[in-house]
């Protein structure tokens, strides 16, 4: 065949081939499909998704609650004194030899700790604050994970779906011409039979994407707490990065289970704190009053002191002491969790880059429509055989389909690497 012969076949089946080449990263998306009567439409990237993650989704609200509740015993530990004043009243004889007179007393006393035990109380609630805003950002930065996951793989779905499309279309023109040229003689029915085969295998493969992409649709509405009804119009395309969390270099600190066992860790050293303010003895400060028939009055002051033989915070700096033993421990393994799983996810994201990029190196991107039409065209002018046509889309579609797999891994990967950063969305 001449190359001028090879340009009009081209060209010839680039009306039919227009879905498969339509999803390209430099062009625009296509807008919102309008939604049936009664159901919202929602338009959405990977940025506004993982936006809506951080402000709308059931779980971000549960972890400000739970950033709340925490912060909430502050109040309870900066109370100082840490009890109630106590009133006492006493009515009784005084017997002097064979007199008795009645006899009133008050008192008002009130107990002082002494010991920095509100500074050691209002050290845990800080603690356990932190604990559950790290705990917190990682929960959210697993349901961003999550998030993002769910979404590239409905784009990976929609362009599955588009291609399925186009290969149903294709398969529709191998009957067409398969069965124009048993009727010219120039076929058998068994070469009917394959089309038809090959166009119900087409079929199926559309409709299992389809299911697909409805699948990876309806997680991405649980995750973000949308209704079932919600028409999800995915914006981008499959062939668009993952931006990074951030370009500057990882700090294995901020990372939110760093956070997390960091403030385990300040709650023991702070418990330890307790147990020893806990050994200094209470204060006791009170006034009292006494009055008799005999209109005596007296006024008393009042001071005691307790005697820390028995108790003496002991129990509270054993424990505290086992968990800060164990809060380092954990410091230690998750600072070497993060950075192993950095430097894991950075190299599978390299990996799987290389393997992405071998297709737009092989031309595989620009040359599956192109050939598959010419394939096409070549039946037609009885060139080529329909089983070779066959099996040559067969590759080629094969081809198409590992490439967009191989990205599918490729954006996974990059969502792994953002987030094994402590990226936030």
């Amino acid at each position: 065949m001449s190359r001028s012969m090879l340009r009009a076949a081209a060209v010839a089946a680039a009306s039919l081939l227009v879905p498969i080449t339509s999803a390209r990263a430099d062009e625009p998306t296509s807008a919102a499909p309008a939604s049936s009567a009664g159901e919202p439409s929602l338009r959405l990237d990977l940025a506004s998704a993982l936006a809506m993650a951080n402000s709308r989704a059931p779980s971000a609200a549960v972890r400000r609650e739970r950033i709340r509740e925490a912060e909430s015993r502050r109040v309870q530990a900066e109370v100082y004194p840490a009890t109630n004043p106590v009133l006492d009243a006493e009515i009784g004889p005084r017997i002097a030899g064979s007199d008795a007179s009645p006899t009133v007393g008050v008192g008002l006393s009130q107990t002082f700790e002494l010991g920095a035990r509100v500074r050691a109380r209002t050290a845990i609630v800080d603690a356990d604050v932190a604990a559950a805003t790290a705990d917190g950002d990682r929960d959210l930065l697993l349901l961003s994970r999550e998030v993002a996951t769910a979404f590239e793989r409905a784009l990976w779905a929609r362009a599955r779906a588009e291609r399925a499309t186009s290969i149903e279309t294709i398969a529709v023109r191998l009957v067409d011409t398969a069965t124009r040229k048993k009727a010219a003689g120039d076929a058998t029915i068994l070469d009917v039979n394959v089309a038809r085969g090959s166009l119900a295998r087409a079929r199926a493969d559309r409709i299992a994407i389809t299911a697909e992409l409805e699948r990876a649709l309806g997680e991405l509405r649980i995750l973000l707490g949308l209704s079932p009804d919600t028409e999800i119009a995915l914006g981008g395309t499959l062939e668009q990065s993952v931006a990074p969390a951030s370009a500057s270099p990882l700090d294995p600190e901020r990372h939110p289970l760093v956070r997390a066992a960091r403030a385990d860790l300040a709650r023991a050293n702070a418990e330890i704190d307790l147990g020893d303010a806990l050994a200094y003895p209470d204060l006791g400060v009170g006034v009292r009053y006494e009055t008799d028939e005999a209109n005596v009055h007296t006024v008393l002051g009042t001071l005691s002191i307790t005697l820390p033989i028995f108790e003496r915070g002991q129990g509270v700096g054993a424990e505290g002491r086992a968990r800060a033993a164990r809060a380092q421990a954990e410091l230690g393994a998750a600072r070497k969790l993060v950075a192993a799983g950095l430097a894991t996810t950075a190299s599978v994201t390299e990996a799987r880059r290389a393997a992405a990029s071998a297709f737009e190196q092989e031309g595989g991107v620009t040359s599956f429509a192109d050939n598959v039409a010419l394939a096409t065209k070549a039946l037609e002018a009885g060139e080529m055989s329909l089983g070779d046509v066959l099996l040559l889309r067969r590759e080629l579609i094969d081809t198409e389909l590992d490439r967009l797999d191989r990205l599918l891994e490729l954006r996974l990967a990059e969502i792994d690497l953002r987030f094994a950063r402590g990226g936030a969305p």
